[in-house]
Protein backbone atom coordinates (compact mmCIF):
# COMPACT_ATOMS: atom_id res chain seq x y z
CA UNK A 1 0.00 0.00 0.00
CA UNK A 2 1.19 3.24 -0.66
CA UNK A 3 0.69 6.09 2.20
CA UNK A 4 2.94 9.75 2.46
CA UNK A 5 4.37 11.66 5.06
CA UNK A 6 4.12 15.88 3.72
CA UNK A 7 6.97 17.81 4.41
CA UNK A 8 5.98 21.17 3.59
CA UNK A 9 6.21 24.22 0.40
CA UNK A 10 9.80 25.03 1.47
CA UNK A 11 12.61 23.88 4.24
CA UNK A 12 11.73 24.49 7.99
CA UNK A 13 13.46 27.96 8.31
CA UNK A 14 12.39 30.11 4.85
CA UNK A 15 9.33 31.97 4.20
CA UNK A 16 7.02 30.11 1.96
CA UNK A 17 4.93 31.92 -0.33
CA UNK A 18 1.28 32.09 1.54
CA UNK A 19 -2.07 31.54 -0.20
CA UNK A 20 -3.47 34.66 -1.30
CA UNK A 21 -0.23 36.32 -2.45
CA UNK A 22 -0.44 37.20 -6.07
CA UNK A 23 0.33 33.98 -8.13
CA UNK A 24 0.45 31.81 -5.33
CA UNK A 25 0.36 28.83 -7.59
CA UNK A 26 3.38 29.57 -9.83
CA UNK A 27 5.03 30.28 -6.85
CA UNK A 28 4.48 27.67 -4.42
CA UNK A 29 5.06 25.16 -7.23
CA UNK A 30 8.37 26.26 -7.91
CA UNK A 31 9.47 26.56 -4.59
CA UNK A 32 8.02 22.81 -3.86
CA UNK A 33 10.15 22.09 -7.18
CA UNK A 34 13.47 23.44 -5.90
CA UNK A 35 12.48 21.84 -2.12
CA UNK A 36 12.60 18.53 -3.89
CA UNK A 37 15.88 19.16 -5.45
CA UNK A 38 17.27 20.24 -1.69
CA UNK A 39 16.27 17.37 0.10
CA UNK A 40 17.51 15.09 -2.76
CA UNK A 41 20.90 17.18 -2.75
CA UNK A 42 20.34 16.58 0.68
CA UNK A 43 19.28 13.24 1.55
CA UNK A 44 20.13 11.35 -1.72
CA UNK A 45 17.39 10.21 -4.30
CA UNK A 46 14.75 8.21 -3.01
CA UNK A 47 15.22 4.44 -3.31
CA UNK A 48 13.06 1.89 -5.51
CA UNK A 49 9.56 2.19 -3.31
CA UNK A 50 9.47 6.02 -2.93
CA UNK A 51 9.07 9.19 -4.62
CA UNK A 52 9.09 12.90 -3.42
CA UNK A 53 6.50 14.93 -5.42
CA UNK A 54 4.19 18.06 -5.14
CA UNK A 55 0.77 17.52 -3.94
CA UNK A 56 -2.22 19.99 -4.24
CA UNK A 57 -4.35 20.06 -0.90
CA UNK A 58 -8.00 21.80 -1.73
CA UNK A 59 -8.87 24.11 1.45
CA UNK A 60 -11.36 26.33 1.69
CA UNK A 61 -9.56 29.08 0.51
CA UNK A 62 -8.24 27.74 -2.29
CA UNK A 63 -5.45 25.25 -3.35
CA UNK A 64 -2.32 24.48 -0.80
CA UNK A 65 0.84 23.14 -2.44
CA UNK A 66 3.38 20.80 -0.41
CA UNK A 67 5.92 18.48 -1.10
CA UNK A 68 5.08 15.00 -0.55
CA UNK A 69 7.36 11.63 0.25
CA UNK A 70 5.51 8.74 -1.03
CA UNK A 71 6.50 5.55 0.13
CA UNK A 72 5.63 1.98 -0.67
CA UNK A 73 5.06 0.20 3.07
CA UNK A 74 6.10 -2.93 1.86
CA UNK A 75 9.48 -1.66 0.89
CA UNK A 76 11.45 -1.18 3.94
CA UNK A 77 14.44 1.46 2.56
CA UNK A 78 11.33 3.61 1.13
CA UNK A 79 9.87 3.65 4.51
CA UNK A 80 13.38 4.46 5.90
CA UNK A 81 14.04 7.32 3.35
CA UNK A 82 10.30 8.77 3.76
CA UNK A 83 11.01 8.99 7.74
CA UNK A 84 14.57 10.63 7.04
CA UNK A 85 12.46 13.15 5.28
CA UNK A 86 10.31 13.83 8.02
CA UNK A 87 13.30 14.17 10.72
CA UNK A 88 16.29 15.24 8.67
CA UNK A 89 15.28 18.15 5.27
CA UNK A 90 17.02 20.47 4.90
CA UNK A 91 16.30 24.05 6.71
CA UNK A 92 17.35 26.17 4.77
CA UNK A 93 17.61 26.68 0.77
CA UNK A 94 21.60 26.73 1.37
CA UNK A 95 21.70 23.52 3.54
CA UNK A 96 20.08 21.97 0.65
CA UNK A 97 22.24 23.38 -1.50
CA UNK A 98 19.96 25.46 -4.23
CA UNK A 99 19.03 29.31 -4.47
CA UNK A 100 15.91 30.52 -3.26
CA UNK A 101 13.22 30.02 -6.03
CA UNK A 102 12.62 33.44 -7.63
CA UNK A 103 9.05 34.69 -7.19
CA UNK A 104 6.79 34.78 -10.03
CA UNK A 105 6.86 38.62 -10.31
CA UNK A 106 10.69 38.72 -9.93
CA UNK A 107 11.44 36.43 -12.97
CA UNK A 108 12.42 37.61 -16.19
CA UNK A 109 10.53 34.74 -17.60
CA UNK A 110 7.07 36.23 -16.92
CA UNK A 111 4.73 35.32 -19.14
CA UNK A 112 3.19 37.88 -21.67
CA UNK A 113 0.15 38.55 -22.04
Amino acid sequence: MREYVELGQVPWKEKPTLMGEPEYRINAIRECETFIQAIRNYLGHEPTGACLTCKSFPQDSGTEYQVVCYYDEAVLEAIQYARRCERQVPATWEEGGVRKPPRASESKWRAVG
